[in-house]
């Protein structure tokens, strides 16, 4: 029996799902030490102007950098060792840099008792050939559900010895033409919609009128975007919310272009920015559900992972991209819009995936794709 099957009849988002999602939110919490003495800016303290006014975009471009060697390494590292053992390794790693008081080494150490409440990825230990495990695991979940899944009723198939022996790597995101196509859309999506997210999120206090409530808003206006694209993600599928969210922020940064500069139209600049605000944040929520389901299981940390890489490439690039003002105040509207337009268009070309089947391994997207095809 296929896993996906297992997985509805087990109950797919049932108690215990989201027993497992709420334990992963706790493990995940960030926190850092509050600090009440008044600072002065570093602008200011350091002198950050005319010849130096770049280096404190530079310095949120140096944040990424960290960020982008993290989501290369650790997503291979997941391929290889499992999702559970990375995950709490990751949460361990930013854990340790914060840890400055008595309090947060208390929460880090308590943090570690979610280690045995949360499983490892049933598809991952099938994928490797521990279908034991992956029965045990699903039994439990279906018993936390109400459901009934004997072991006589359900036989789970593993892969080949040569498939489990196999160890994956990059390049295996660029073998074949269906993934290396979908890699290759989705990283200039991710590296895209991070790039326009975080400008628009510098920017957004240099845009005209109050800064401070400018900034408040650009936060806000995210809460809606985040509840609208749960609700219609199950209605208009992936394909389409996560392009048309992507294309609609470029077509709002192209009109913010048109007010940049001009007297009077502070209101109009910031709320076709907070506009533009609203699709990114849509869009970037949704490229990550899309591209897990993008990927088969084989590869499916590494693909988010080099997605991620591209993201935080976005990242680094976005400071960089509001400097280009000096060649004219439209200039970084006008970048971020054509980029959107263009990745987004190309991410339409994607396949949808709501209510379909995941792919487990490579040879199956590749027969997948040509059964489509055909």
């Amino acid at each position: 029996m296929d896993i996906d099957v297992c997985l509805q009849q087990a109950g797919e988002f049932g108690p215990a799902q989201k027993r497992i999602y709420y334990l992963n939110g706790l493990a995940a919490r960030k926190a850092s030490p509050k600090n009440n003495k008044p600072r002065s800016r570093v602008v200011t303290e350091w002198d950050l102007v005319c010849l130096w006014s770049y280096l404190p975009k530079l310095s949120q471009s140096a944040y990424f950098v960290g960020m982008m060697f993290g989501c290369w390494s650790l997503g291979s590292f997941a391929e290889r060792i499992g999702r559970k053992k990375v995950y709490f390794l990751s949460i361990g790693r930013e854990w340790a840099s914060v840890m400055a008081g008595w309090l947060l080494q208390l929460l880090c150490f308590a943090n570690l008792f979610t280690w045995r409440m949360i499983p490892e990825s049933p598809r991952w230990l099938v994928l490797k050939g521990r279908v034991v495990e992956a029965k045990q695991l699903l039994t439990w979940i279906a018993k936390r559900n109400g459901k009934h899944l004997a072991d006589s009723t359900f036989e789970l198939k593993g892969p080949g010895k040569d498939l489990q022996s196999r160890p994956v790597s990059i390049l295996d995101l660029f073998r074949g033409q269906t993934i290396c196509r979908r890699t290759i859309i989705l990283s200039s999506h991710w590296c895209t919609v991070s790039l326009v997210y975080y400008a628009l999120s510098l920017s957004a206090g240099d845009l005209g009128g109050n800064r401070y409530l400018s900034f408040v808003f650009s936060g806000l206006v995210e809460i809606p975007s985040y509840v609208l694209t749960i609700v219609v993600l199950n209605r208009w599928g992936r394909r389409f919310t996560n392009s048309g969210s992507l294309v609609a922020a470029g077509v709002l940064c192209l009109v913010c272009a048109g007010f940049v500069g001009r007297g009077g139209a502070e209101l109009y600049l910031v709320g076709f920015s907070l506009a533009g605000k609203f699709a990114a944040s849509a869009s970037f929520a949704i490229a990550y559900l899309y591209a897990v389901e993008l990927f088969p299981t084989q590869v499916r940390n590494l693909g988010v992972g080099v997605c991620s890489l591209s993201a935080r490439i976005g990242g680094i690039a976005a400071p960089l991209i509001l400097l280009t003002d000096k060649w004219g105040a439209p200039v970084p509207m006008l970048v971020m819009g054509t980029m959107a337009l263009v990745a987004g268009s190309l991410s339409s070309l994607l396949p949808e995936t709501l209510n379909t089947p995941l792919p487990e391994t490579l040879e199956e997207l590749d027969i997948h794709s040509r059964m489509t095809v055909t």
